[in-house]
């Protein structure tokens, strides 16, 4: 039988997979791929996702990429939560990438590239929405975006109150403020304050609070308040 021969290939891909032996899981997806009785079979695309996950779990991101982007593109994939991971892994893998040969920074496309498959899992509506608004955040912060990265920051914080990410997100909407700081505008001085405050208010027990904390201190010396900088410094 094609079709119990191609699975019988698809398992011991699993197996290996779950041991992890990337390298031969990823041999016995594609033999699988490549056998006739694979093609109309659920498992089919499966495998594309499986290829996939065997190279993130390499970090080798390019190739990831390439077979989560595979995987997504199958008109008849219906499983909306495998489509939405896969979207967040695409992102991930632009997320990650690091600098090209000879530059400091990585590709500023990389960035858009990763907020736009982040949107596509939101869209998707699979779940982990915190966590792609959360990443959406920092790559707008890469792009030097302030304004956005704390707008859907402050709404992962306001929407997703019950997230592991959502004080990560409160203190990050505190340091896109601080980044916008303007000697000629005091309100993103006061707005960081404000937030990195609700956060040592909120959640006192929170490891990030000890940054909130410095961060208000070292705003009261950007603005020449050397007693209450102090005050704040000697609290760490």
């Amino acid at each position: 039988d094609p079709k119990l021969n191609a699975m019988s290939i698809y398992w011991m891909g699993e197996a290996l997979y779950k041991r992890s032996n990337y390298d031969l899981a990823i041999t016995k997806y594609r033999e699988f791929l490549d056998e006739p009785g694979s093609y109309g079979l659920d498992a089919h695309n499966d495998a594309y996702y499986n290829v996939a996950y065997c190279y993130f779990k390499k970090e080798e991101y390019e190739n990831a990429e390439q077979s989560f982007r595979t995987f997504t593109q199958d008109l008849n994939e219906t499983n909306k939560n495998k489509l939405t991971d896969a979207f967040l892994r695409i992102g991930d893998c632009n997320f990650v990438k690091q600098p090209d040969a000879g530059l400091k920074t990585k590709s500023l496309e990389d960035d858009r590239k990763a907020i736009e498959f982040y949107q596509k899992a939101i869209d998707m509506g699979g779940g982990q929405i915190d966590y792609a608004k959360y990443q959406i955040g920092l790559s707008y912060g890469f792009l030097g975006k302030y304004q956005d990265k704390a707008t859907i920051m402050l709404d992962l914080v306001n929407n997703h109150a019950k997230s592991i990410l959502a004080v990560h997100a409160l203190y990050e909407v505190g340091e896109s403020y601080r980044l916008m700081l303007d000697a000629d505008d005091a309100t993103h001085r006061q707005k960081a304050m404000k937030y990195y405050q609700q956060l040592i208010t909120d959640h006192p027990k929170h490891a990030k609070v000890v940054d909130a904390i410095y961060q208000i201190g070292s705003l009261h010396l950007y603005a020449q308040e050397y007693r209450l900088a102090e005050k704040e410094f000697l609290k760490i």
